[in-house]
């Protein structure tokens, strides 16, 4: 529903949600993404006004405050954390 997501509004596995990260330069570098314990490839990555998007999937199995990490050309980005029920 492309709402923000809170803890009042926490995302759920399966649900396709864009992460907005910046810092991965101008070229399209090698990213992968962790949510939780899971890696999960991005299935889409724009460039928007300096931001990157990039729509992953929830993983399964992953519930509570998940740990987001995201790996542009190895090197890993601060974390944040995403409430997932």
């Amino acid at each position: 529903d492309n709402a923000e997501i809170t803890a009042e509004h926490a995302a759920h596995a399966g649900d396709m949600i864009w992460l907005n990260v910046s810092g991965l330069g101008e070229s399209n570098p090698e990213i992968s993404v962790l949510i939780g314990d899971t890696a999960v490839t991005p299935q889409r990555s724009i460039k928007q006004n300096g931001i990157d998007r990039l729509l992953v999937r929830v993983p399964d199995g992953v519930r509570g405050q998940a740990t987001v990490i995201v790996t542009a050309n190895g090197r890993a980005s601060n974390s944040a954390t995403l409430p997932v029920e």
